[in-house]
């Protein structure tokens, strides 16, 4: 990996049905303790209905290439236990030859 990793993750993955018939996340690992690069940003904005400022937040993961990461998987922080659903999945160009991490668009679970 490229970048300066700053938490472990695991990878959550699949769906099932609950006693209701609903769709409902399942818990499986698919796997654990990758380096992950996990980064935050804010920024402030003016919707034009309103004089409130409004907070946005935005999250974006990088992992090693190669890594079996996939649009709609579930990404676990394991040093926050923070659960975070993968909207986007961006292989980076690498420098010199060298293959680059993959760019992970993340929203957090609540």
């Amino acid at each position: 990996m490229n970048a300066r990793a700053t938490t472990t993750i695991s990878i959550l993955r699949g769906t099932g049905l609950d006693g209701y018939g609903d769709d409902v996340d399942l818990e499986k690992t698919v796997a654990s303790r990758i380096p992950a690069s996990l980064l935050e940003r804010t920024r402030t904005s003016r919707r034009t209905d309103s004089t409130q400022p409004e907070r946005v937040r935005s999250f974006t993961g990088r992992v090693g290439s190669g890594t079996d990461v996939q649009l709609d998987d579930r990404v676990k922080d394991e040093r926050t236990s923070t659960i975070y659903i993968v909207d986007d999945v961006v292989q980076q160009p690498g420098l010199l030859g060298r293959v680059g991490d993959i760019r992970l668009d993340l929203r957090q679970v609540d």
